[in-house]
């Protein structure tokens, strides 16, 4: 087993997670700031971030559609 420590910083954006998570086969993930713990992210925390980013993006595109931005 190795004691591998591996942490994200707050530079690291939702698709750079995930990719780690996926990569090292992990759940969770600390959020290192600073040299100091600035807290925890978990795959859960990701699709949650991604849905909503995708939700607005539908909601966005639905309004251009329909013409809703004044001119």
């Amino acid at each position: 087993m190795s004691l591998q420590l591996i942490c994200v910083g707050e530079h690291h954006d939702v698709a750079d997670v995930m990719a780690i998570m996926t990569a090292a086969h992990i759940r969770h993930l600390p959020v290192v700031d600073r040299g100091g713990l600035a807290g925890l992210v978990s795959i859960g925390d990701c699709v949650r971030q991604i849905s909503q980013d995708h939700e607005a993006r539908i909601e966005y595109l639905t309004d251009y559609i329909h013409d809703k931005y004044p001119r």
